[in-house]
Formats: C-alpha cells, sequence, structure tokens
C-alpha cells in the first residue's frame, strides 16, 4: 500500500482507480461508485450500474464479453487486431468511467457555436477527473489492462492512465514485462474526452491501443508519457 501511495495525487477529492494485476483494488482506490450528486460513476465492471451498463453499449456484458468488439475486424485491418484479440482474451477485469449526459451544456454549445457559424464550441460541463492506477506488484510477463470511457451528451471528462511497477516488480530484468493495454472511449454529442497514458514501467515494454467514437462534435485529446520502450 506505501509502495502504491507514492503514485496516487495529492487531491484527495479526486476519484482514483487502482488496479492491481489485473483486479481492481477497492481499499486502495477513492471515491468508486457514483460521484458528483449520481452524475458521474467509476469502479470495476463488475460492480457497474444499470444505467452505466446501458449506457456502455456493446461493451457493457460481462467478463470476457466486455472486451469484445464488434469491428474486430476493423482493428484486423489496421494491424492492431492480434493484441486487442489477446486483450480480449486475457483481461482480468475492466474499468469502467462514466458521465452523465449534460443537456444544458450541449444546449449552451450549440448555441455558441450558432452565433459563431458553425464554429467548434467546446463544453463547459465541470470536468469529470478519474486517475486510473495500473500496478504491477510481482510477475514479469504480460498484463492486459482494460478501461472503457462514457461521456455522455454534453458531458465533460478527464481520465489519466498510469502504469507502475512496485515492490518486486520494479527490479525486473528490463524487457521482461509486457503491458499489452486498451482503452475505448464512447463520446456524446458535443461531449469532450481528455485521454493521458503515463507509462512509467522503465526498461519494460507497453503497447496501448487507444479507439474512441464521436458523435457530432464530439472532441477527443490524447497525450502519451512514457518510460517504457515501446
Amino acid at each position: 500500500a506505501d509502495d502504491v501511495a507514492a503514485w496516487l495525487p495529492a487531491n484527495d477529492a479526486e476519484p482514483v482507480v487502482v488496479v492491481v494485476d489485473g483486479a481492481v483494488d477497492a481499499d486502495l482506490s477513492r471515491h468508486l461508485g457514483f460521484f458528483d450528486d449520481g452524475r458521474a460513476w467509476c469502479g470495476s465492471v463488475a460492480d457497474a450500474p444499470a444505467e452505466v451498463l446501458r449506457d456502455a453499449g456493446p461493451v457493457h456484458v460481462a467478463l470476457p464479453e466486455v472486451v469484445r468488439e464488434e469491428n474486430m475486424p476493423l482493428r484486423t485491418s489496421l494491424g492492431a487486431g492480434c493484441w486487442t484479440a489477446l486483450n480480449a482474451a486475457c483481461a482480468k477485469d475492466a474499468v469502467v468511467v462514466w458521465r452523465q449526459a449534460d443537456a444544458a451544456a450541449l444546449a449552451a454549445a450549440d448555441a455558441a457555436r450558432a452565433d459563431d457559424a458553425g464554429d467548434f464550441a467546446s463544453t463547459d460541463s465541470p470536468e469529470y477527473r478519474v486517475h486510473v492506477v495500473h500496478v504491477r506488484s510481482a510477475d514479469a510477463g504480460a498484463a492486459h489492462a482494460r478501461t472503457v470511457v462514457i461521456c455522455g451528451d454534453g458531458a465533460n471528462v478527464a481520465v489519466r492512465e498510469s502504469f507502475v511497477g512496485v515492490g518486486a516488480a520494479a527490479l525486473l530484468e528490463e524487457g521482461t514485462a509486457l503491458t499489452n493495454a486498451r482503452t475505448n472511449a464512447n463520446i456524446g454529442e458535443g461531449a469532450a474526452f481528455r485521454h493521458v497514458l503515463d507509462a512509467q514501467e522503465a526498461g519494460q515494454v507497453h503497447l496501448h491501443h487507444v479507439a474512441a467514437v464521436a458523435a457530432r462534435d464530439g472532441a477527443f485529446f490524447s497525450r502519451a508519457l512514457a518510460d517504457a520502450p515501446a
């Protein structure tokens, strides 16, 4: 727990989902479940309530189907099919981040866009920020992380995914650990999703397949910080 604490944000009010060796650890996490008067939720797919699963679309069913994608042939044609299929077969758990639609923010953005002759207008909905910390504690070999993000219409979501090694995992021989991660986002109309990949497993190999589907005027922003060699 002390090793993991060093990687957690200083802001105690920020939701944090800690995933240890592929499974969500509720004891180490902060603010799992509903947040902001029930308008946001984060946690393990195994604990996700009906309204969250409903909005998650084709990725909502119980494991291992939760990691299935209906458009896998497209992933194969892009060269990522073998890795996404391996993730689907081997993921132990999945983190779900959900933000309810914000009709008022969507209407305001639509009005601003109309005033600016069709130019892009970002949502002014309060940002729901979640830090997902994927922890490898001991074993070398492959780890398969899975994250699903659902941004309702007009919503504003930011997710930082950190990948760290602690304890014996921090001392593994270089190149003996592989992280094969996958993040999918469903972005509603006029919504915004910001994703930060923070790969801190120095000397190890990190593969991360990120896919986002955005509705009208939805926005996706991505940034990567990596100490891993791939």
